[in-house]
């Protein structure tokens, strides 16, 4: 009996070795839901036939045995043959298989609070529920939130009240030496706490391009699940983040003084740059070529296509200057009540990590809903790049109930 053989719709051939007919799993590239068909042991069988006369080919050309080459007949002669032999029935099969691969996403899954829905959604409301839809979104939010907490805010209080008592007894160096004890752990842990977000943030991003309504598996805690793929987020920094705040950091440098004229500057450069850093991340992620977030890129986009994509950057505004509401309140409610700011920090550091969820959704979907106007990928070319990215077949099927 052959190892069954699963194919993804982002072209990722996985092997599950004793896998039964029915069960379940997630694709270890892109995060779908594959599932072993019911007739896969019959299908293999007849189905990997051309597999089986490639190694007998390859042993008579003299790979590992000692034999004399023989003529070869070519690979696509082969599969067209084995197409033929084929059973009728086992045809129909196959091209119903291939029929339910294209709509594994609109399958429900139920780990989550919600049933993902039967199509992408296409507004706000909708995509604010989107972490409910399965337990993987969940457990980052809540993981990452919890994290930023300790790091971030128990540990910056902790050291403030430290040096404040000990400025008080005359012991500023003591201070010093304790708070550097104090933040040592917080500086090692929390990059992998950022790293490990940025990572799912980017998974969102590219299965909501894709239209799938089931969020992705978190990434494996592994080398390869903190750091395959991370040079995305660092074109996202040099093209969109730097240029984004830079002329938000010269006019505070300047001095950006009071008034309402003040405050209106700063909220025009604070909306142009999230929009400017948004349609980066979106070419970045989405585009074929993910230096089509330069400067120029992102200019030509919105000479082109501004209006096609403003939808979503209205809603990652929102999101945005939500975020900035919460944190204004809780600044306010620190000097009022302290003890009740400390707990309070837990669900707004959590609110934190859901909108950045939101927000890699929405520029997801931007896209999706969209994709024949914008056209910033070749569906071809893309299926192409990532055979030769990714081996056939032996890749494991990462996260699988199998």
């Amino acid at each position: 009996m052959r190892t069954p053989l699963l194919v993804c719709p982002c072209g990722m051939k996985v092997r599950v070795p004793g896998a039964a007919p029915g069960r379940v799993g997630r694709c270890p590239s892109c995060g779908g839901r594959l599932e072993v068909p019911p007739q896969a042991d019959g299908w293999n069988q007849a189905a990997l036939a051309g597999e089986r006369e490639d190694d007998d080919s390859s042993q008579q050309a003299g790979f590992g045995y000692d034999l004399q080459p023989a003529e070869v007949q070519p690979r696509r002669k082969k599969k067209e043959a084995v197409a033929r032999d084929r059973p009728a029935d086992l045809n129909e099969a196959m091209v119903g298989r291939r029929a339910g691969a294209a709509a594994l996403d609109r399958s429900p899954i139920t780990d989550g609070l919600l049933r993902p829905l039967s199509a992408p959604e296409s507004s706000l409301f909708a995509a604010l529920l989107y972490p409910l839809r399965s337990a993987d979104p969940l457990g980052v939010v809540a993981a990452i939130g919890a994290a930023a907490w300790i790091l971030i805010v128990l540990v910056a209080e902790y050291c403030l009240t430290i040096m404040a008592d000990a400025e008080s007894l005359g012991a500023g160096p003591m201070g010093i030496l304790v708070n550097l004890i104090t933040v040592t752990p917080a500086i090692f842990l929390l990059p992998f706490a950022v790293i490990y977000l940025l990572q799912y943030l980017g998974r969102v991003i590219v299965t909501s391009g894709k239209g799938e309504t089931v969020p992705p598996k978190t990434p494996d805690r592994n080398f390869d699940g903190f750091f395959d793929g991370l040079s995305y987020w660092f074109i996202w920094l040099l093209f969109g983040a730097v240029p984004a705040l830079a002329p938000l950091a010269l006019t505070a440098s300047a001095g950006a003084g009071d008034g309402p004229t003040a405050y209106l500057r700063v909220g025009v450069l604070l909306t142009a740059g999230v929009a400017y850093a948004s349609i980066v991340l979106m070419r970045t992620f989405l585009d074929d070529s993910p230096l089509a977030g330069n400067p120029a890129g992102v200019i030509g986009t919105i000479l082109g296509h501004g209006l096609t994509i403003l939808p979503a950057i209205c809603r990652v505004l929102v999101l945005f200057f939500g975020v900035c509401g919460l944190f204004g309140m809780l600044l306010a409610l620190r000097g009022l009540a302290f003890w009740v700011y400390i707990p309070a920090a837990l669900p707004f550091c959590i609110a934190v990590v859901w909108a950045l969820v939101v927000a890699a959704r929405v520029l997801g979907l931007g896209y999706y809903h969209h994709r024949d106007t914008l056209k910033w990928q070749a569906p071809a070319r893309r299926r192409r790049r990532e055979r030769a990215r990714m081996p056939e077949g032996d890749a494991p099927l990462a996260g699988a109930d199998v």
